[in-house]
C-alpha cells in the first residue's frame, strides 16, 4: 500500500469535502471526512476494526460542522490548510513517526486523536476508539516499513513532507519540464492576482 500517495488523495478530497461543509480552510474534520472518502487508508480500517459506524460517525460530523451553504464556486480557489492541519502533519511527522519514518494515515489519525479542534475527536472517542491500539497498530506499521521509508527520508531535502507531498514547480520551469501555456492570458493574469495577494494567495488550477 501506497501511504504517500493515500495522503495525497486524502488532502485532495479534505479540500473538497471542507468546499462541501461551506469552509475556506481545511480542518481536522474535514481531513477525516476524507479518510472516510478514500476508506481503503489503514487509518479508517484501524477505526473500523474498532467496531464503529463510520457511517454514524459521518453524519454526525457533518451535521455539527456543515454551513447552510457550501463554498460558491468562485470561491473555492481561496481555500487554504488550517493552521491546525499544519500541526497535526507536524504533530503525525515529530511525535508519532518512528525514527524519523515517513508519517501514514495511522500517525495523522493519531495527531488527530490528540488535538483539540474539530468534533471528530470526542466522536471517535465516544464511539470506543482506544488511543493506546491506535499507538501500538502505528508502531507495528513503523516496524514493517521502517527499512523502505529511511533511505527515502536521506533523499529528501530539509522539507521532507513538502518534498514528499508536493511538487516544486518553479524547480521544474527552471529546468524546463513544463509544457508552455497556451491561449490562457485571462487565467495567467488572475492567476499573478492571486498570487500577489497578502491572504488567500493559495490559487488552484482545475483542468
Amino acid at each position: 500500500m501506497d501511504e504517500r500517495r493515500d495522503i495525497r488523495i486524502i488532502l485532495n478530497f479534505a479540500r473538497e469535502e471542507a468546499s462541501r461543509m461551506g469552509s475556506l480552510t481545511i480542518g481536522a474534520d474535514h481531513l477525516f471526512l476524507g479518510m472516510l472518502r478514500l476508506g481503503s487508508c489503514d487509518a479508517v480500517k484501524a477505526v473500523s476494526a474498532a467496531g464503529v459506524d463510520l457511517a454514524a460517525v459521518k453524519r454526525n460530523i457533518e451535521a455539527l460542522i456543515a454551513a447552510p451553504e457550501p463554498v460558491p464556486f468562485d470561491k473555492a480557489g481561496e481555500i487554504e490548510i488550517s493552521d491546525q492541519v499544519k500541526e497535526i502533519f507536524e504533530a503525525a511527522s515529530t511525535r508519532f513517526a518512528r525514527g524519523g519514518a515517513q508519517p501514514g494515515t495511522l500517525h495523522i489519525l493519531l495527531a488527530i486523536m490528540t488535538s483539540p479542534s474539530g468534533v471528530t475527536r470526542d466522536l471517535l472517542l465516544d464511539a470506543g476508539v482506544d488511543l493506546r491500539s491506535l499507538v501500538n497498530m502505528a508502531s507495528v506499521a513503523d516496524t514493517s516499513t521502517e527499512s523502505e521509508i529511511i533511505p527515502k527520508q536521506a533523499e529528501t531535502g530539509a522539507q521532507p513532507l513538502l518534498d514528499e507531498y508536493g511538487r516544486d514547480l518553479t524547480a521544474a520551469a527552471a529546468s524546463g519540464q513544463l509544457d508552455p501555456v497556451v491561449g490562457r492570458d485571462a487565467e495567467i493574469r488572475k492567476l499573478a492576482l492571486i498570487l500577489c495577494r497578502r491572504k488567500k494567495n493559495n490559487p488552484v488550477l482545475i483542468g
